[in-house]
């Protein structure tokens, strides 16, 4: 059973626990940075759009190249082990929202606070 943040921060309203209970969620998404932001989310991770892209375009030359493109682990699907490039995430804060999502232009400071 997969559990969203905002499901999870939604039943702990319900018992007037939000921002009591440490919520984590492992996407960049804008409504988990806002949650950073209320306090009702304590952390969640990001890696670097440019870092992916570039890994990416390396694999893909690879591919076009006739070889293997390289990789750092694996990740299971269901049903195999695929071989991936796994990107170290990067915890954001609420601490941490500008030097890390809204520096690199993943979002604008106005996506964010609405400034």
């Amino acid at each position: 059973m997969t559990v969203t943040a905002t499901g999870s921060i939604q039943a702990l309203a319900e018992h007037g626990l939000a921002g009591k209970v440490p919520v984590f969620r492992t996407r960049r998404e804008l409504t988990a940075v806002k949650r950073l932001i209320s306090g009702t989310q304590a952390v969640t991770l990001y890696k670097p759009i440019a870092a992916e892209a570039n890994e990416a375009i390396i694999g893909a030359i690879d591919l076009a190249n006739g070889k293997l493109p390289k990789t750092t682990g694996v990740t299971n699907n269901g049903k195999i082990d695929v071989p991936s490039y796994l990107l170290d995430p990067i915890p954001v804060t609420k601490n941490t929202i500008k030097s890390t999502v809204v520096k690199d232009g993943f979002y604008s400071s106005e996506d964010v606070y609405g400034d």
